[in-house]
């Protein structure tokens, strides 16, 4: 063999070893891209973020079948499944370096942004993930629920309602833009787009949850007892609807259901200081003043300066015949604001204070 021949065959041979290598690093490349997606979609999320960190430390000694950007918008969805916004935000953010039109990565920095409390930046990255992607029904939704955060209603509403003109079946497009009439104090609409929610999707718990409370507000408590049994339903171990329950019941005049709702709501959340005291209420209304007082005087213990706890302790210790403690808590609470207390001490003492 000639001396070229031989120097061609060994310039061959290294190629043809490069060229291998590189293919190995490239299937390593996509194996490690591939477990990483699978494991997303079993929501093995820990999993996911090793594979994929694989792929990205990879992806140098590999030709480019995937584009890099999907890898990190992947692991940054990952993140934000462990509620780690920060990383979330750092991987979303090289997505977008890599591609500046990537409509999906911006819309879920947007995600990232909400979750930091930081609305203005969620929405302008929302804003340009719609001006990517003019149909963005996804985009308008999270704007809208980042303007809703930010107490700007009217543009809620507006992106909300182009949502759901796009995708009528987003229950939480309803929720949301319901959430936004009840701040805007139109209550009736809140309570349509509510009920569309749970057209669409009959175990969002939250629609359960939000409807209640505006039926509470409407004084239709039989309504609101129905859709707080609904979330109970869902969610069994809910403190907040066993005690809007109660309310309900002690408005339907049923005290003894209201105190079994008020006491299984202190069971799950022993600082309830709500629960105490609408138990504390009822307790009162079935004149049990020493129950009422223990339950107040818990209240008091986490906040001293609740005018209403002291005035209806106050009252309780009137009604015990322990003058003396009445008269204490009743010009605390007068000291606080309360005309109530006021009145009682004037009414019931003859004391002007």
């Amino acid at each position: 063999m000639k001396p070229n021949e031989k120097c061609l065959k060994s310039i061959f041979f290294i190629l043809l070893f490069f060229l291998l290598l590189s293919y190995s690093y490239s299937d390593d490349y996509i194996n490690c891209y591939k477990r990483g997606q699978r494991a997303l979609n079993m929501q093995n999320y820990t999993e996911a973020i090793e594979y994929f960190s694989k792929s990205i430390k990879l992806w140098e000694k590999s030709y480019r079948k995937i584009s890099l950007a999907i890898v990190f918008n992947l692991r940054g969805i990952a993140y934000s499944e462990l509620m780690d916004y920060e990383k979330a935000l750092g991987d979303f953010t090289e997505a977008i370096k890599l591609n500046r039109k990537y409509e999906e990565a911006f819309n879920n920095r947007g995600i990232a942004f909400f979750h930091l409390s930081e609305y203005g930046k969620a929405i302008e990255d929302y804003t340009e993930a719609i001006r990517l992607k003019k149909e963005y029904p996804e985009a308008l939704r999270n704007r809208g629920l980042a303007y809703l955060y930010k107490g700007e209603y009217e543009r809620a509403v507006e992106d909300l309602t182009n949502a759901i003109d796009l995708y009528p079946e987003s229950a939480e497009a309803y929720e949301v833009r319901g959430m936004a009439y009840v701040r805007l104090g139109l209550e009736e609409k809140a309570l349509e787009d509510f009920t569309k929610a749970l057209d669409v999707d009959p175990n969002l718990c939250s629609s359960y949850f939000n409807r209640a409370l505006i039926y509470t507000e409407c004084k239709k408590y039989e309504k609101a007892v129905e859709d707080f049994a609904e979330v109970l339903r869902l969610e069994p171990n809910n403190a907040e609807a066993f005690n809007g329950r109660g309310i309900a019941y002690s408005k339907k005049e049923e005290i003894n259901s209201a105190i079994s709702d008020f006491t299984r709501a202190i069971d799950l959340k022993s600082d309830y200081k709500e629960a105490y005291f609408n138990r504390a209420i009822c307790y009162q209304e079935n004149e049990e003043h020493q129950k009422a007082i223990d339950d107040l005087s818990l209240v008091i213990e986490q906040y001293s300066g609740n005018g209403k706890a002291l005035f209806r302790r106050g009252v309780s210790y009137f009604w015990l015949g322990m003058k003396k403690e009445a008269i204490v808590d009743l010009k605390r609470a007068v000291d606080l604001g309360s005309a109530s207390a006021r009145k009682f001490l004037k009414e019931n003492l003859n004391i002007d204070y």
